[in-house]
Formats: structure tokens, sequence, C-alpha cells
């Protein structure tokens, strides 16, 4: 016989179907799709804190991604209200990280790195490897974006290579070789730029991430001293970009 879940745990699945769907979505360049999916989950309720912040953080990243800072900010700043609420170091380190995203659009360089940095330090608090391993990317991207420290960026992108290579997961380990890739890029070295690009050039295409594809074609074309071939991967870099 058959044994029927239980209402609850039958509702439980399903929110956590739809963050694992939310995730698909923004990772493979569908925001509209993305932030719907989220807004309606969200409204429906029915979530743990967990995953109602998780769809918070992605939502923001959504938003981010069409250029609408201030809806993303708004977002950032309920999962910074949640953190404090509750005291989880996880919501605390996902509100940090958002935050120095939205400050690095608004050119706030102190305010960026500050974030990022105590995201990993709330991050480190926490027992989410993976989100260690995200904080620990975006502070190795800020750190070279806004040229603060950028020599201790590749070793950060390197953590963050090292956890997503143990937890097997293709979309985060791509972003985190891109991420790798754009520190050397800021720091002139040619060919170690290129190899973490075709890292995650490769994985990209791979799991179908067709933003993270764009980043690493256009990486490829920083010091590429054949003028035909750099306009080329810039090209495929934009049609990339276009089709996310």
């Amino acid at each position: 016989m058959t044994q029927r879940k239980s209402p609850v745990a039958g509702a439980a699945d399903k929110a956590a179907g739809v963050v694992a769907e939310v995730n698909d979505l923004t990772w493979t360049g569908q925001p509209e799709a993305a932030i719907a999916q989220a807004t309606a989950a969200l409204v429906a309720g029915g979530l743990t804190r967990a995953q109602e912040a998780e769809l918070l953080d992605l939502r923001a990243e959504n938003y981010l991604w069409r250029g609408e800072t201030n809806l993303a900010a708004a977002d950032a700043a309920a999962l910074a209200a949640m953190a404090r609420r509750t005291r989880s170091p996880a919501i605390r380190a996902l509100a940090l990280r958002r935050e120095a995203f939205i400050c690095q659009r608004r050119g706030e360089s102190a305010a960026t790195v500050g974030a990022a940095q105590a995201a990993v330090d709330a991050a480190e608090k926490c027992d989410s490897t993976a989100l260690e391993g995200h904080c620990l990317a975006t502070l190795a991207w800020v750190r070279s974006m806004t040229r603060t420290d950028p020599q201790d960026a590749p070793d950060l992108a390197r953590r963050a290579v090292a956890i997503f290579e143990r937890l097997g997961v293709p979309t985060f380990l791509a972003r985190a070789w891109l991420v790798l890739g754009n520190t050397y890029v800021g720091l002139e070295q040619p060919r170690e730029a290129n190899e973490a690009c075709e890292r995650a050039l490769a994985l990209a295409r791979q799991c179908g991430d067709l933003t993270c594809q764009a980043g690493a074609l256009n990486l490829l074309g920083w010091f590429e001293p054949d003028q035909a071939k750099a306009v080329k991967l810039r090209q495929q870099a934009l049609a990339a970009y276009t089709a996310a």
C-alpha cells in the first residue's frame, strides 16, 4: 500500500521545488520568469525562513540583472530586517552579500568591500559551505573591481573554486572560475586569466549559463593579440548576453 504524504510534507516539497526552479531560471538567464515565480511564492507564503530569504536574494539578483537597483535594494532591506529579527548568520550573510552588489552599482567602493567582507565573516559562522563559497567569490570580485587590495582577490576566488569543486555544482563553479579570471585580468596576468576563463566557459556551456558564457568570452578577448579573434570573441559575448 502506497503511503500518502502528509499535507505539511507535500507543502514543504512544493516550496523546495519552487526555490530550485527559481535558482534554475536565475542561473540560466531568465530573469522575468524567475522574478514572477519568486514573487508568487513569497506572496503565497508557507515557506521556511531560509526559503523566504533565498527567494528574496534570488529576486534581487534578477532585479539587478534588469538594472532595477531600487527594487533589488528593497529586497536587500527585507533580507537585512529578517537577519536582525532572526539573528541568523546565514541570512545575515545573504543580506550583506546583496548589499555589497547594490553598493557596487551605486559606486560606493568602501561600502561595497565592507559589506562583502562582513558577508564572509557571517558565512563562516554558519553551516552552509555553499554560502561561504558565494561570499568568498563576491569579496574577490569586489576587491578586484574596486581595486581594493586586488592582489588578495585571486586567493579568495580560488577558495570559492575549491568549495564548489567539492560540492560538485557546475553553475556555481563556473561563476567562481569566472571571478578568478576577472581577478587575473585586473592584475594584468593573461595566462592565468585565460586559463580560468576557459574553465568558466566550458562549465557555463555545460550547464546553459549564458550570462557566465558571455562574461568568459568577453574576458578571453581582453588579452587576445589577434584583433580579428578579439572582435569575434566580443561578438560571441554580445550574442550570449542578448540571448540571456
